[in-house]
């Protein structure tokens, strides 16, 4: 990994010990108050069976995201790059394993997981390092499991001086719809959902991307029955 996507990832985890108290009571209970989400995760949900295993990627202090497919009979993993964020999302999420990792150089075992759930996480990725992440996403996935992303639209990047209020440098990226598809198929997913949609947020200008992507299932070597 180069230097530039280290320093970014340095910055992002910096970022997010500083900010992490202040994520909770905004992001706790956010996604019960967002009716087209819930009905993408209900659906997102309904592809595996139950005790299927999720990994939240960039799962953050509260890990709603998760927490919500843990409620629906998912086995959850939360995976953040902060430290303090992995702290405070194992107080609140009891029966939830939690894991301080960077997903882009991780050891996380190849083919361990059913679904990957990707929430504003990929937006700490430069763009011209994103090969390196969705290349993690597909290793880590079993053939024939799904990767769903939620980014902001738009065209930006680059560093910015705060987050949530407070002073400090981190790596912000918008989107694309064609820059996601490129993403997910240049690394070998097959599209099933993509869409964009007005931010529920009244203080987000920005439209939404939801993707979901499939990896192939796994091909026999061995030939049909006869």
């Amino acid at each position: 990994m180069d230097g530039y996507l280290i320093s970014c990832n340095l910055s992002t985890r910096h970022s997010y010990n500083l900010v992490a108290d202040r994520y909770i009571d905004p992001f706790l209970d956010e996604i019960r108050k967002k009716g087209y989400n819930q009905r993408l995760l209900d659906l997102f949900a309904q592809r595996f069976p139950d005790g299927s295993l999720i990994c939240d990627a960039g799962c953050g202090p509260s890990a709603h995201i998760g927490r919500y497919l843990f409620d629906k009979g998912m086995k959850v993993i939360g995976v953040d790059i902060s430290d303090r964020c992995i702290a405070m999302a194992s107080n609140l999420n009891k029966g939830i394993e939690f894991i301080c990792d960077d997903i882009a150089q991780s050891d996380l075992i190849t083919g361990s997981f059913d679904g990957i759930i990707s929430y504003d996480s990929i937006i700490h990725t430069p763009k011209s390092h994103m090969n390196i992440l969705f290349d993690a996403f597909y290793r880590i996935l079993k053939p024939g499991g799904s990767l769903m992303v939620a980014v902001n639209a738009g065209l930006g990047e680059g560093f910015q001086k705060e987050l949530l209020g407070i002073n400090t440098e981190i790596y912000i990226s918008c989107f694309s719809e064609a820059e996601i598809r490129n993403y997910f198929e240049t690394a070998g997913f097959a599209i099933d959902l993509l869409e964009i949609k007005k931010s529920c947020n009244p203080m987000i200008n920005n439209e939404r991307i939801y993707a979901i992507g499939i990896k192939p299932p796994a091909t026999s070597i061995f030939p049909a029955a006869r």
